[in-house]
């Protein structure tokens, strides 16, 4: 009798990844398949594609692995060894040693890539809260997009805000509110990578989810909440592409 192979493929055909990757298809049949982790496969790109394919930062997969399993690869300041493990949204990627950070955003219709940022912006990240919950004794746990949570005896923050969380000490050092007047970034949709002042919020309705009204070059874009990310106040607290209009 064949026993059941647990734990899924480690692998999965590049015919099928999502388009942000932008590597051949041809080159290599096969991609690191991801595992469960705080970014859902959709929306994530695996270690050894983004530093082989992408930063060209190994020549093949042996090399890779190697560096991963010495912990050199940094995300968001802690050594991440598995190869499997889903990188995402405002993730900020460094090898040890190496005076080069990057972090992983929306960038001209990719939903996806990584922007070259300095030593002093690669200590925070910007995290979308996506759940809020009361743990007693008058505190909160909040949940962010990338699986990240912090208890807090803040009751002020709500899901669709965002947190700027500090990657040295993983505390919360700022709050940014979905709000008019606060900068957003669009992380979905046809309008990817765009930056914009939130100007109205739509609530929603029976028919229609709640929407955000974006003030985009004069040009007024309106979107889904959910593909929305606070990014600042009087202005965006990290290096985004400001995007252009599809």
């Amino acid at each position: 009798m064949q026993v059941a192979k647990l734990g899924g493929s480690k692998s999965r055909k590049r015919e099928v990844l999502p388009s942000f990757y932008g590597v051949s298809r041809k080159k290599y049949t096969f991609s690191t398949n991801l595992r469960a982790g705080g970014h859902g496969k959709e929306y994530a790109l695996d270690p050894i594609t983004l530093l082989r394919d992408i930063l060209k930062l190994g020549k093949n997969l042996q090399e890779i692995k190697k560096t991963m399993s010495t912990g050199s690869l940094l995300i968001n300041g802690k050594p991440v060894k598995k190869y499997q493990t889903p990188l995402g949204l405002m993730d900020v990627i460094n090898i040890r040693g190496s005076e080069a950070y990057y972090r992983l955003l929306p960038v001209n219709g990719k939903t996806l890539y990584p922007v070259n940022i300095d030593k002093a912006e690669s200590e925070f990240r910007i995290g979308r809260i996506i759940r809020k919950v009361s743990v007693g004794s008058g505190k909160y746990q909040y949940t962010c997009h990338d699986g990240s949570n912090f208890i807090s005896e803040t009751a002020d923050y709500w899901p669709g805000d965002s947190l700027l969380i500090s990657n040295v000490e993983g505390k919360i050092a700022e709050s940014f509110p979905l709000a008019k007047e606060n900068y957003a970034l669009i992380f979905k949709g046809r309008r990817v990578g765009v930056v914009g002042k939130i100007v109205e919020l739509l609530p929603s309705t029976l028919t229609r989810k709640g929407m955000v009204r974006l003030s985009v070059s004069n040009k007024a874009v309106t979107v889904p909440t959910d593909y929305v990310m606070v990014i600042g106040k009087e202005r965006p607290a990290i290096k985004v592409s400001s995007g252009e209009l599809p």
